[in-house]
């Protein structure tokens, strides 16, 4: 399973690569399997594997779902380990603007110290495009809210 969600504005884009999904009987089980990629103006990066939770994505999908209906909050979603992945879709303003803003990170090893190298990025984009990111997120039958 491949499936790619993309979003893009003049600033920034984001690709979100779903490799696999694999759902237990109880939804507290098992995991999505994310490739994601994030180009800014100046600064680029890339985490081949991150682990999303059901729970987390269909609490991320209803937010997304209410945003996109009302056009006002946020939608959020987190990671299973919280430095892979953080995304946050929210309206700044009455007017319709947009921004999705997030962090990318991984963790390495620097002789015998562990660190964490970190991408935060944040981009406007077109209101115009909740429709079709909510049919995108909600491609996935395993994980119907």
């Amino acid at each position: 399973m491949d499936v790619m969600i993309e979003i893009h504005s003049v600033s920034g884009q984001i690709n979100i690569e779903v490799l696999r999904v694999q759902v237990e009987p109880s939804s507290e089980f098992g995991a999505m399997l994310w490739k994601v990629a994030v180009r800014t103006e100046n600064l680029s990066g890339q985490h081949d594997e991150i682990y999303i939770m059901p729970t987390d994505y269909k609490r991320f999908l209803q937010e997304l779902i209410t945003l996109e209906q009302v056009r006002q909050g946020t939608a959020s979603l987190t990671s299973a380990s919280p430095e892979d992945l953080q995304l946050t879709f929210q309206s700044l303003d009455r007017s319709g603007h947009f921004m999705l803003e997030g962090q990318l990170g991984h963790y390495t090893y620097v002789g015998e110290r562990l660190c964490i190298q970190k991408l935060i990025f944040a981009f406007d984009f077109d209101p115009s495009s909740l429709p079709q990111l909510v049919r995108q997120f909600s491609a996935f039958p395993e994980l119907r809210l």
